[in-house]
C-alpha cells in the first residue's frame, strides 16, 4: 500500500499553462526512445444536459455559468493522494479499486502486482473509469489503459511515483511481479455536488 501522501481538494476553475491533454492509444505520447510527442490539443468542454427536477438546482444564466479550463482538474489529478479504478470483468461484473497513481504530462500511471485482478481485466478489457476520493467535488476520468514495460516507463515518471508513494523500483529487472499501466484520458466529467447543474463541465479528448 502507499505510505501517507497529502491530500488537497481543488475546483475545476485555475489555469494551467503546462497543460495538454493525452492522446489516444493509437496516437501515443512517447517514443520508443522516451521523447514527447508534441501537437496534442486541449480538451474540448461543454455543459451537459440535466433534467428538470428540483434537486439539480435552478439553471444559472448562461453568462453566468463559464466553462472552467481543464488546467484545475489537471492539478487535482496531480495532487490527489488515491485513486478509485474501475474495471469490467469480461462477464460483465463490476470491479473497483483504489490504487496509488500520478498524473504526469496528461497520462495517470498506475502499478499492480501481476497476479491482481486488475492485471488480468486489463490484459483483456482496457477500458476504465477513475474517479477521485471526494464525492462532493466530483473529478470522473473514462480512458484507455496501456501496459507498458517498466523499461519504457519514462523516468520522470517513475521519479514522480517514488517521491510520492516510496519504495524501490529497478528498472533493470524483467522477472518483476509489477506491471505498470498509463491511463490516456478520453473525456471526463466534473462537478460540485452542492450545485450540480451549473458547475458540471464535460470534457472531451477526442
Amino acid at each position: 500500500m502507499p505510505g501517507r501522501v497529502a491530500f488537497t481538494t481543488h475546483t475545476c476553475d485555475r489555469p494551467d499553462s503546462r497543460l495538454s491533454t493525452a492522446g489516444a492509444l493509437d496516437r501515443p505520447l512517447w517514443r520508443v526512445d522516451g521523447t514527447r510527442l508534441a501537437g496534442v490539443s486541449d480538451p474540448r468542454s461543454s455543459r451537459p444536459s440535466f433534467p428538470d427536477p428540483e434537486e439539480y438546482g435552478p439553471p444559472l444564466e448562461e453568462a453566468s455559468a463559464p466553462l472552467n479550463s481543464w488546467g484545475g482538474c489537471s492539478a487535482r489529478l496531480e495532487a490527489s493522494a488515491l485513486y478509485w479504478l474501475a474495471t469490467t470483468r469480461r462477464d460483465g461484473r463490476p470491479h473497483v479499486v483504489p490504487v496509488g497513481a500520478v498524473w504526469v504530462e496528461d497520462r495517470l500511471w498506475f502499478n499492480t502486482s501481476r497476479q491482481t485482478v486488475i492485471a488480468r481485466i486489463l490484459a483483456n478489457e482496457p477500458r476504465v473509469v477513475v474517479h477521485l476520493e471526494s464525492a462532493e467535488d466530483v473529478l470522473i476520468v473514462e480512458g484507455l489503459a496501456s501496459r507498458l514495460d517498466f523499461a519504457k516507463v519514462p523516468a520522470d515518471v517513475v521519479v514522480a511515483y517514488t517521491d510520492k508513494y516510496g519504495g524501490d523500483w529497478d528498472r533493470g529487472d524483467p522477472d518483476s511481479l509489477w506491471l505498470w499501466f498509463a491511463l490516456d484520458p478520453r473525456s471526463a466529467m466534473s462537478w460540485s455536488y452542492s450545485d450540480i447543474r451549473n458547475t458540471a463541465i464535460r470534457y472531451d479528448f477526442e
